[in-house]
């Protein structure tokens, strides 16, 4: 009797988010030129780049503590099959990972929730940008 986990799946859902913005600050930088001559352009550029920074760390973290969690799993399979059988997970730290490994919702919606947190900080941060540039004229 197997719990059907997969021990050593990456979390998809976590890591291509993380690597896209990741991808996205790095081309942002990269033509940084474009948007720092042109007025109002370098407050949606710091803004983005707070947005992207913030959102790459959350989902990055959130799949750190999944792959983590499934290293620390990986130690109760005895037979190295790639899955928890009934008789390898009896104690109840292993019970504990399975639970939070498998009951984490926050960890699951972090894509939605990071995007929303970070358009939360990063917004503020482009208005006073863009108040600031426009009482500077």
């Amino acid at each position: 009797m197997g719990f059907g986990l997969p021990m050593m799946s990456l979390p998809i859902h976590l890591i291509i988010p993380a690597f896209l913005a990741l991808t996205a600050i790095s081309l942002s930088v990269f033509y940084r030129s474009w948007f720092l001559p042109r007025k109002y352009w370098r407050s949606f550029w710091i803004s983005g780049l707070i947005f992207l920074g913030l959102y790459a760390f959350l989902v990055g973290f959130a799949a750190y503590q999944n792959i983590s969690l499934r290293i620390q799993l990986d130690h109760y399979d005895l037979n190295q099959n790639g899955f928890l059988d009934g008789f390898e997970c009896t104690d109840e730290p292993c019970k504990v990972l399975m639970r939070k490994l498998s009951d984490d919702t926050a960890r699951t919606f972090s894509v939605i929730t990071a995007g929303i947190f970070a358009a939360a900080v990063s917004l503020p941060i482009l208005l006073a940008g863009l108040i600031l540039e426009r009482l500077r004229k």
